[in-house]
């Protein structure tokens, strides 16, 4: 009895461990964003290059996760017991049908973001993650297709299941999936980030290659920060608007049509493959879920106790508590 117990505690530690490292990532990036916007602007002014440029935007609000806070998390949670594991390889064609479920979740998950945000806020918030996948600034591609995918599946997927995993692989998916998207710390992209969390959680436990659930992620970043932003710049609403105009010339409106065909047809091209990627990504994960098998663990954590012991510690109840407060200060600011 006592030797369950002490198991128990150890057990809990473990979890609690990985919600202290998470609060530092959080904590040290913020600190050090707030850093960057404020001295600048002690001594130079609120219109300085550190606030007002693009370049200076984007190193102020993604240099301090990457560089600082996530290799800080990253020492932490390197001490914590590592689980061994199988590796196993995805064929071409098993791996290229997550593609679909991903595009399937990632635009539920937005739509359903999206709405509880508007709804919550009265209509009043608003998604900053767009002024970011709006910007030309050639750093866009250095940090949502490389940087992001890359350093967030080592942490939230290699890092925390290795870690985790012992306890019980779905308990892991659901661990990472979760605390994945609450790091996001805004409701717009919390449902799809979990949804895709989920996903490249299990293709890790299933084959203990990171190199999947990077290629993953990077393509959905691409798609959602580059590829939309970039057909939503061909698309003239200005003259698509003038075309409201009742009283305007035939031959004008001619002209007007001609301007913004291009542009309309790409947009309506790209809208049709993604409806249907969503269509058959939506029939695959039906399928797939009545498939999805989770293997016993080592120390495999009885259904009674999992919450108590991964999210009822101290680490996990501060971190989820910051990201919590975090979210609600986003939506209402």
């Amino acid at each position: 009895m006592n030797e369950t117990i002490s198991n128990d505690k150890s057990i809990r530690r473990v979890f609690s461990r990985i919600g202290f490292a998470l609060c530092a990532m959080l904590l040290i990036a913020t600190a050090c964003q707030f850093l960057w916007v404020n001295i600048p602007s002690y001594f130079l002014g609120t219109e300085n290059w550190f606030t007002t440029s693009s370049w200076g935007v984007w190193i102020g609000s993604f240099a301090p996760l990457y560089l600082i806070a996530i290799p800080v998390g990253v020492l932490i949670l390197r001490k914590l017991p590592v689980a061994n594991a199988d590796t196993q390889k995805l064929t071409t064609r098993q791996f290229l049908t997550f593609i679909p479920m991903c595009i399937c979740l990632m635009y539920a998950g937005n739509l359903v973001g999206t709405v509880l945000s508007l709804i919550l806020s009265g209509g009043q918030a608003q998604n900053n993650l767009l002024t970011y996948a709006m910007d030309t600034n050639p750093l866009k591609i250095l940090v949502m297709v490389i940087l992001a995918p890359i350093l967030e599946e080592l942490v939230f997927r290699k890092l925390l299941i290795d870690r985790t995993r012992q306890y019980g692989e779905k308990t892991a998916v659901i661990l990472s999936a979760l605390l994945f998207a609450l790091f996001h710390q805004n409701l717009y992209q919390f449902f799809y980030a979990f949804a895709l969390g989920v996903i490249f959680g299990y293709i890790y436990v299933r084959t203990s290659k990171l190199h999947y659930s990077i290629i993953l992620h990077a393509s959905i970043n691409f798609l959602g920060s580059v590829i939309a932003p970039w057909i939503i710049t061909k698309i003239d609403i200005d003259n698509l608007m003038k075309l409201t105009d009742a009283t305007l010339p035939k031959e004008e409106m001619m002209e007007i049509i001609q301007s913004v065909l291009p542009g309309y047809m790409l947009l309506m091209l790209y809208s049709t493959i993604l409806v249907s990627m969503s269509v058959w990504g939506m029939v695959l994960l039906i399928v797939k879920s009545k498939r999805t098998q989770w293997q016993e663990a080592q120390s495999q954590l009885q259904k009674g106790t999992v919450v108590k012991t991964v999210y009822l510690n101290v680490g996990m109840i501060i971190f989820i508590t910051l990201c919590t407060a975090a979210t609600i200060y986003m939506l209402l600011k």
